[in-house]
């Protein structure tokens, strides 16, 4: 992320009343792509330790492996109940933490910069 954005998007957050639908649509891709790095990641390990692939996640959720090499390419369309689906199959469960935004810590915007992500369609960028 670039610093000149940073104080711009911070301000945004803490600050605005309403937050700007950009910096929200922004936050829910970055959030979507951190969800997406995360079961990618998941995967990755379950790979090696459980001999766990693409084929075995799609035979225990009943869908054909095209189906989850699609989900797994992409988290636009990802939902609670995807997701869920996704960490079962491999034998696990998601928890979540929650982190407060900060002025005095601005690394927790760690990603790109609102200017430097294009990942959201049209569509959501409209409903953010």
């Amino acid at each position: 992320m670039t610093t000149s954005a940073l104080p711009d998007l911070l301000t945004d957050v803490l600050k605005k009343e309403p937050i700007p639908k950009e910096t929200i649509g922004y936050l829910v891709a970055r959030t979507k792509l951190r969800l997406h790095d995360f079961i990618l990641r998941q995967l990755a390990t379950a790979e090696d330790s459980q001999k766990l692939d693409q084929a075995k996640i799609a035979r225990r959720l009943g869908v054909s492996r095209a189906q989850i090499s699609q989900q797994l390419g992409v988290p636009g369309n990802w939902t609670v109940a995807s997701v869920t689906k996704l960490a079962a199959a491999m034998g696990g469960e998601i928890e979540f933490q929650w982190r407060p935004f900060s002025e005095e810590k601005p690394e927790a915007f760690g990603g790109p910069s609102p200017d430097e992500f294009s990942g959201l369609r049209p569509e959501e960028k409209d409903a953010a």
